[in-house]
């Protein structure tokens, strides 16, 4: 029998074994924090910047051959609000064997695995992926088609373990299923995480999904798709780089959206795993409550051929290590970025305000400053005015006493010599008319407050007061400690005469304790938000 029928055998084999396994049973809640844990050394490969990297000579045929298997689907997507959780472990997390691995264990590290009690795993694709991240030893421990036996053993098809402050590959030229995915590259280490995008930075490549992977590889994948006929030199290599092209203009897109695109302009993404003809291009995450669909929804904005192949073999120190080199990175990327207003202010028209900005790398020495209602632009406030110095300028802005009053402005700086170079607030401010006295919006959570007691199992009233125009609708988010743990509400009415309440039915399961604090923000102000002066307790 060939290599490619028993590869091919094993994969239908595989494909019936995973259709017939059960759903996890626990939802998904919110990802855990890995702020300050370094994930591989900063030279690893998945944490090089490319954004100074030359053009593939063979970007034009890969992106191509994208369109061209994605059909109708030809923009990006993603798989992140339902796709890989993740679960931090450490020296206190048993560790087991398990009960089996598929074929006797050829295609997995077979060691023992920290498993938490109620692990977090895939469930929305049947790859069954489950990821834990030991923040004692620094490893990372990937198991994917797993199952949850009847005596509370686990089985899986593959494992794979990496020492998360080295270079190490996997075996080179195996079939993939000895790794988790068809690149023989860590899943993990490229998935889309909220706690990163809520920081307003992602420093390494994603992973993303394509069509289909030709079946061969570039440095630093270890193989490939193990499919019959897939042998097209148009198809990418696994382990291909892609970046999203530098003139690309992503000032307009929400917050998260913003920083997913900013780290695809300067680490790119990393082709390792496939979805099938007709399928569409697609980074993948880990999924979150505190995730903002419609934000995230507006990646599908972005064209496949808004993208270029990247070539990374300058980086490449020994074929067989992960280490890349850091060449020179010439001059940061130009980029501006709104600080005030930016959402939240009321500004009286009649009275002058100050526009600031802050900016990276060379825009150019001068700037247009515009004012929007909605998402269009309504009028120049100054057609240019200096960048400023040393990554920070302002303009002083003498409103006009006429014109439309609303809570829905924001202010757009753009390079004008760079027009791609600009952005805009990331939430509306309000201009109100000449001698108002609107009162500028604030939002005060009244209960609780601190000290009260409240009964998991049991409905609660969240209330708070607010001033101003906070807007039509609210958030109410829990918080433990200093982080937040669940949506309470993800939208409810701000409601009347300057109060507002929330009847909050209180999940009988979950986490105890006495740091508890609720949160209120309005929905169309992010910046106006408040939370509980001092911790209450939830008890069983």
């Amino acid at each position: 029998m060939t290599i490619i029928k028993r590869v091919a055998m094993f994969l239908v084999v595989f494909t019936i074994f995973l259709s017939s396994m059960p759903l996890a049973q626990a939802a998904f809640i919110n990802s855990p924090s890995l702020s300050g844990i370094q994930i591989f050394p900063k030279d690893h490969i998945w944490n090089t910047r490319v954004d100074n990297l030359p053009v593939d000579a063979k970007s034009n045929l890969y992106i191509t051959d994208m369109v061209k298997d994605t059909g109708s689907s030809s923009t990006l997507h993603h798989y992140i609000t339902n796709a890989i959780p993740y679960n931090v472990v450490g020296s206190t997390t048993p560790h087991q064997y398990l009960a089996k691995f598929g074929y006797n264990g050829a295609y997995a590290d077979n060691v023992a695995y920290p498993i938490p009690t109620n692990p977090q795993y895939e469930t929305a694709c049947n790859d069954y992926h489950m990821v834990m991240v030991d923040v004692d030893e620094m490893v990372l421990y990937e198991l994917g088609g797993v199952e949850k036996l009847p005596d509370g053993s686990w089985k899986a098809i593959s494992g794979a373990v990496w020492d998360l402050n080295g270079y190490k590959f996997r075996k080179n030229n195996v079939t993939p299923m000895w790794s988790t995915d068809e690149a023989g590259l860590p899943v993990f280490s490229g998935l889309v995480r909220y706690d990163e995008v809520s920081a307003g930075h992602i420093d390494h490549s994603l992973r993303i999904s394509v069509p289909v992977l030709q079946n061969t590889w570039v440095w630093p994948a270890r193989t490939s798709s193990p499919l019959p006929n897939v042998y097209d030199p148009a198809h990418p290599p696994a382990g291909q780089r892609f970046r999203l092209k530098a003139s690309y203009d992503i000032s307009g897109y929400p917050p998260q959206a913003k920083v997913i695109l900013q780290a695809l302009k300067t680490y790119g993404a990393t082709a390792s795993t496939l979805n099938g003809i007709g399928n569409p291009v697609a980074v993948i995450g880990s999924p979150d409550t505190r995730w903002n669909i419609a934000d995230l929804n507006t990646l599908g904005k972005v064209k496949i051929t808004d993208f270029e192949a990247v070539d990374v073999s300058s980086l490449m120190i020994d074929p067989n290590s992960a280490q890349a080199r850091q060449l020179s990175s010439g001059p940061s990327v130009a980029s501006i970025t709104v600080t005030t207003p930016n959402g939240g202010e009321t500004w009286q028209r009649g009275t002058s305000q100050t526009v600031r900005w802050s900016y990276t790398g060379s825009p150019g020495s001068t700037v247009k400053v515009v004012l929007v209602k909605g998402s269009t632009e309504v009028g120049t406030i100054s057609a240019s005015t200096s960048i400023g110095s040393s990554g920070t300028g302002s303009y002083t802005w003498p409103i006009d006493p006429s014109g439309t009053t609303g809570s829905d402005y924001k202010i757009s700086v753009q390079s004008i010599s760079q027009p791609a170079v600009k952005d805009v607030s990331n939430n509306y401010f309000t201009l109100s008319a000449v001698g108002s006295t609107t009162t500028t919006p604030s939002i005060t959570v009244t209960t609780p407050n601190g000290g009260e007691t409240w009964k998991r199992g049991t409905s609660q009233t969240v209330r708070w007061s607010y001033t101003g125009s906070p807007g039509s609708t609210v958030k109410v988010v829990l918080v433990k400690g200093s982080t937040e743990v669940g949506t309470i509400s993800a939208s409810t009415s701000i409601g009347s005469g300057g109060t507002g309440s929330y009847t909050w039915p209180i999940d009988p399961s979950g986490t105890t304790g006495s740091d508890y604090k609720v949160s209120v923000q309005s929905i169309s102000q992010p910046a106006v938000k408040d939370v509980s002066n001092n911790y209450f307790t939830l008890t069983l």
